[in-house]
């Protein structure tokens, strides 16, 4: 299609148009002091699709497949997409650097990606290496829009137990709850608007 001097044009326009938004966008997180994170920058906003490809994942997926979280054993990647206060789940800030998560529904702790995510957190060091879980987070008051907050990674899962979810119709799943500690608190200001509190 290259060939074709209409399509190049068009093409070229949004390869230069992606290039120039993207050195605006980490001109912008050098002047805050913001270090990229595997091409994250803390509190911009991230499509389903942003994550996948900056993840590097071979396949993408359909939001369907994805849902609350997805692991990718191939970039040891586990991005984490929490809907605050406006899905079934309790996931909810214990303070501005721990987040407690719930797993998706009929899970365990034996299920595929808590056996990854388990694996080797008694040493946080070597833990961060082998594991990248971003975690994105979409306030209540944004339900409709389809982009989710970057508030960083996590460096350690503790206290993961299994647990029984109730939905709002009475039924009862298996799940497993965790904390989740973030790299960094989230800053007060990011935190208040995603959660409505103060962060301290």
């Amino acid at each position: 299609m290259l060939h074709h001097a209409t399509f190049r044009t068009f093409f070229t326009d949004t390869i230069e148009a992606s290039l120039f938004n993207a050195l605006a966008l980490s001109r912008e997180a050098r002047k805050r002091r913001i270090m990229p994170d595997h091409g994250f920058i803390y509190g911009e906003k991230y499509s389903l699709a942003d994550v996948m490809r900056l993840c590097a994942w071979k396949d993408e997926q359909i939001p369907q497949n994805v849902g609350g979280y997805k692991l990718d054993t191939y970039t040891n990647s586990l991005p984490i997409f929490i809907k605050y206060e406006a899905s079934q789940y309790g996931d909810r800030f214990l303070n501005p650097g721990e987040i407690e998560w719930f797993s998706k529904n009929n899970r365990s702790l034996q299920s595929p990606e808590f056996k990854w995510l388990l694996d080797g957190t008694e040493h946080t060091s070597e833990w961060k290496n082998r594991h990248f879980v971003p975690i994105f987070i979409r306030r209540k008051a944004e339900e409709k829009e389809k982009s989710y907050y970057y508030v960083g990674s996590a460096v350690a899962v503790d206290d993961a137990h299994e647990s029984v979810n109730i939905a709002d119709d009475g039924t009862q799943s298996k799940v497993v709850i965790s904390t989740l500690k973030l790299a960094k608190p989230v800053d007060p200001e990011l935190y208040r608007h995603l959660t409505g509190n103060p962060a301290f």
